[in-house]
């Protein structure tokens, strides 16, 4: 029981810490307690350069047979780290090759296999595919370019787990390259040039696009939901607060702009989707965790603040 308690007082202090860090609320007694905790820090830092130096000039007058066993057991480690990446290696390498053989002779699973990565398409491109102004006609035919298109880098993949080609060879950035290029001047043939230009866009803020996706699934349950051309400008706005988007690049999914987010969002979202938006805590793969996201730059503030 003792123990249980003490899990979950840590618990408790755990979701304390990160409530304050969300939202910005510093107390001067936490940030005085930050300040100490910062000077003690230091001040053990300079104790143990002190201290590794010490140990530093003792273990130069050791003899020699004793510098000689240190340096035999290091080198036992290192022998044995390297064997257990080498394994790891063998054994990934050995699962890919497995994978690439089924898909070659077992047809039912080639099929299921090839079906999930098109439903993949429509997962991962839905919005796009929604946003542009094209006929359901050149909608599907864009879905199948990009399911070429990934069929093409799975390919590729494939190749590099079983140990066939190097990921970073010059012929398979040149494949992935020529891939990606091929699809976007198929889909400027399929729906023109804005459409292109729209699935660049998109794929710069992907990360965006991933976090508004989950938003729409949990506001579909209010009575709240976002409709599209809500989801296309928040998905906009969150790219905008990354700096690397801002500068043509594709975004992170750290360090965003939250403030600017938060004032061009309040333009189009309603006070129950604003309140959801800002407040819950929502963690799609490859997306951006807002919650997550404000906690880290509130410590850096207060790390930069400590140190000045």
């Amino acid at each position: 029981m003792k123990r249980r308690a003490q899990i979950r007082n840590a618990v408790l202090v755990v979701f304390a810490v990160v409530a304050i860090a969300v939202a910005g609320v510093w107390t001067k007694r936490a940030l005085t307690a930050r300040f100490a905790h910062n000077a003690a820090s230091k001040d053990l830092d300079s104790k143990n350069l002190v201290l590794l130096e010490q140990i530093r000039q003792a273990e130069a007058v050791q003899p020699a047979a004793a510098s000689d066993a240190k340096s035999a057991q290091a080198d036992e480690a290192r022998k044995a780290r390297e064997e257990r990446g080498r394994k790891l290696f063998e054994s990934l390498h050995t699962r890919a090759k497995t994978l690439n053989e089924r898909l070659e002779n077992d047809r039912a699973f080639a099929v299921n296999y090839y079906a999930e990565k098109r439903a993949n398409v429509d997962l991962n491109y839905g919005p796009f595919l929604y946003c542009i102004r094209a006929t359901a006609a050149q909608r599907d035919a864009i879905a199948e370019a990009l399911f070429a298109r990934d069929m093409r880098l799975d390919l590729l993949d494939g190749r590099v787990r079983a140990g066939e080609s190097p990921r970073d060879d010059l012929a398979s950035r040149n494949a992935r390259e020529n891939a990606s290029n091929e699809l976007r001047e198929n889909i400027a043939t399929i729906a023109g040039d804005d459409a292109a230009q729209a699935f660049d866009r998109y794929e710069r803020a992907r990360p965006a696009w991933y976090f508004v996706n989950q938003l729409a699934t949990e506001l579909a349950f209010t009575t709240s939901p976002l409709d599209l051309s809500q989801a296309v400008s928040l998905a906009s706005a969150i790219a905008g607060g990354s700096e690397p988007y801002q500068n043509g690049g594709k975004m992170f999914n750290r360090k965003i702009d939250w403030d600017r987010v938060d004032a061009k969002a309040r333009t189009f979202l309603d006070d129950t989707q604003f309140e959801f938006f800002s407040k819950a805590q929502l963690t799609a793969p490859g997306g951006v965790m807002r919650q997550s996201d404000e906690m880290r730059q509130a410590i850096d503030r207060l790390r930069r603040q400590g140190e000045e």
